[in-house]
């Protein structure tokens, strides 16, 4: 089915770059038939008031419009395109959300589409369920110095692991998360780090837990992750060695110090669907390399690998400034990439993909695997769909749109 090379598998559509555990998975995929409702979509929200910040969060034009892009995206979603009452998140390079090609994929499925408001600043008005009404902060904003009450991180992942006993064969969980790159880069960080003899994470080593599709904001990115760092340094009375350590026997104090509500929620329903060996997809790219690793320390890894995978897609993948591909190696994290060809689409909004201004969200790289291996669409299928979805969503016309 798919040809080995080096540490690189391919197919006409996907790319294997952290293979663990992938080729069982991805054979299930592959002789699977897509029955309607045997598939679950669930789309996981939550904010963090990292999404106020500027240079953080490409998920909307300004701060105002990123409180509002999970429920914008979750109605997008569950809504007709003939029904659509919103107008979709924008970049803001103006770039339109990452929804465009999950709703195109789900075109192709008729999954069950669950939507769990985690803990957002503005509920969806389409049918949900809201877990928590609580959002993350960065430790530095937070009077208690924590982004997160432990208790309601514990809360959370239990609610996940509760939610998960009924579940379906195979499912997918997807995130919508303005600033959720920033909280997985610092989890990541809690739990992985990597530092010199001065106690201090080099810039190029706290650079490989950091993505951005900000053009020319990483660096800004990483600055603010190093001084969120030094504060709980300081806040906690502990070097960060000591704080990875407490973390490492911990892993909900990761989140619970610099995480968001997504990571928890989904940290306990992956676990839970695991434990009863059923196929789980995490839609995504380093925030789900985040649940993964917080998942897999509290479990064996092998119970992971075996029936699980990170799909995400080639423009997050393949960023040479983001290296989520070295993430997923160190975290000993299946991780595929999906390629939705959108360089040969007719609208210039989504070969704006192409050049980094969007990468990646509401699972659509994940989506776009589950049309092209259950549906058995191929590559020009899903594009024209993709397109027609993009022009009725925009209502852009022309292929300079």
């Amino acid at each position: 089915m798919v040809s080995a090379r080096a540490n690189q598998k391919e197919h006409d559509f996907l790319t294997v770059h952290e293979e663990v555990g992938t080729e069982q998975v991805l054979k299930f995929l592959t002789q699977r038939r897509n029955t309607r409702n045997q598939l679950k979509f669930n789309l996981v929200l939550a904010s963090t008031t990292l999404s106020d910040l500027d240079n953080i969060s490409a998920a909307g034009k300004d701060s105002e419009s990123r409180r509002l892009t999970p429920a914008l995206d979750a109605e997008a979603l569950c809504h007709s395109l003939e029904n659509l009452p919103v107008s979709l998140p924008v970049s803001p390079a103006g770039v339109t959300s990452p929804v465009v090609l999950t709703k195109a994929a789900l075109n192709f499925l008729e999954p069950q589409l669950e939507i769990v408001d985690a803990g957002s600043f503005k509920q969806p008005a389409v049918m949900h369920r809201r877990i928590n009404d609580e959002v993350a902060k960065y430790p530095t904003q937070s009077n208690s110095g924590r982004a997160l009450d432990r208790k309601l991180v514990t809360d959370l992942f239990e609610q996940g692991l509760n939610d998960s006993r009924n579940g379906e064969e195979l499912e997918l969980i997807a995130e919508c998360v303005p600033g959720g790159t920033t909280s997985a880069a610092l989890v990541l960080a809690l739990t992985n780090l990597e530092y010199d003899s001065s106690i201090r994470m080099p810039p190029e080593k706290l650079a490989s837990y950091c993505s951005s599709s900000l053009l020319g904001a990483k660096s800004q990115k990483i600055s603010f992750i190093r001084d969120q760092l030094d504060f709980l340094e300081t806040s906690r009375g502990k070097a960060l060695p000591e704080l990875v350590s407490q973390c490492l026997r911990d892993p909900l104090e990761a989140i619970s110090l610099a995480g968001d509500t997504m990571q928890a929620y989904a940290a306990g329903y992956l676990l839970g669907r695991a434990s009863k060996g059923q196929t789980t997809i995490l839609a995504g790219g380093s925030q789900m390399i985040a649940v993964y690793r917080i998942a897999s320390l509290l479990r064996k890894p092998v119970l992971l690998a075996t029936n699980s995978l990170i799909a995400t897609t080639k423009y997050v993948a393949l960023d040479k400034e983001a290296k989520v591909k070295d993430l997923a190696a160190r975290n000993k994290a299946p991780l595929i990439s999906v390629d939705p060809h959108l360089k040969n689409s007719v609208h210039q909004g989504l070969r704006a993909y192409e050049e980094g201004h969007v990468k990646e969200g509401v699972g659509a790289g994940a989506a776009c695997l589950m049309a092209y291996t259950l549906a058995k669409i191929s590559g020009e299928e899903l594009l024209e769909e993709i397109d027609k979805t993009y022009g009725s969503l925009t209502g852009a016309s022309s292929p300079g749109q």
